[in-house]
């Protein structure tokens, strides 16, 4: 099987669906990769004149250079010996914890989210200087999940020969292993803080759900753990028995937040958010 050089030219990248251009040059039997990640997936084809790329990732074509920095940074301050870290033997962060109330129905209450939470993280190993962790504020939110993401990130590659679709090695980012610490470290913060409150409903990646009353101190314990927070004021919690209903003010639809049946579930529902 004769494959096409992927980097044999430069490409024409396209902002779409990968999946309905895969429709349009099914017919065609023209041969491409699929390259599918957190961040998107991306449809390579080559023709004998040139070189498409069509990718549904989310980030603006503008920011694509600040994930790379990021990552350049990262990898060239290890290699460097300006931060250290070890590997996890058990990479199990709780990423969500809920409390069995007493009741189903709250007022006043607040949803708290924790400001850039893996970005203060990852600043605060010492991966990345100041320089860049200020200039990460000039990005959309987005670009800066990604550029954390991408540290952890995993991709899967097919290839179709035009016939046959091929499933290529699995490529695995070398700053994983430190990718997981950094998920883990943010995860501690917020169920240190998770714990130490009484009014705490349940808290979902880097938010927390919490009685108004006691926003306050919320909000000082994360600010002694060096992290800033912004508060959302809330209609109403509702609790069905697995999932807290939430009604943001002024917002026309309600937030679901089920409690997962496993652990496992929850991890393929994050993944997705890098």
């Amino acid at each position: 099987m004769k494959k096409f050089n992927r980097r044999k030219r430069k490409a024409i990248l396209k902002k779409g669906s990968g999946l309905k251009v895969l429709q349009n040059i099914k017919r065609a039997k023209l041969p491409y990769y699929i390259d599918h990640n957190a961040q998107g997936t991306t449809v390579i084809i080559e023709t004998p004149i040139f070189k498409q790329m069509f990718t549904d990732g989310s980030v603006p074509r503008r920011e694509l250079w600040f994930i790379s920095q990021v990552k350049a940074e990262v990898m060239r301050r290890h290699a460097e010996g300006l931060f250290f870290y070890e590997p996890l033997t058990n990479y199990k962060p709780n990423f969500f914890k809920f409390k069995k109330p007493n009741t189903d129905f709250f007022t006043n209450v607040v949803e708290l989210d924790i400001n850039a939470a893996y970005w203060h993280t990852l600043f605060f190993t010492g991966a990345i200087s100041k320089e860049l962790f200020d200039k990460g504020f000039k990005v959309s939110k987005m670009a800066r999940l990604c550029a954390v993401g991408t540290l952890g990130k995993q991709t899967f590659t097919y290839y179709f020969d035009g016939n046959k679709l091929h499933k290529e090695a699995q490529k695995v980012s070398p700053m994983r292993e430190f990718w997981k610490t950094i998920v883990n470290s943010a995860d501690n913060v917020i169920n240190e803080v998770f714990m130490q409150l009484d009014s705490v409903l349940f808290y979902w990646v880097d938010a927390i759900f919490i009685n108004e009353n006691e926003a306050p101190r919320a909000v000082e314990l994360f600010r002694q753990l060096g992290y800033e927070v912004k508060a959302k004021p809330l209609e109403y919690i509702l609790f069905t028995g697995d999932t807290y209903i939430v009604q943001e003010a002024n917002k026309p639809e309600p937030k679901l937040f089920t409690l997962p049946k496993t652990q496992q579930h929850f991890l393929n529902y994050f993944k997705k958010q890098f």
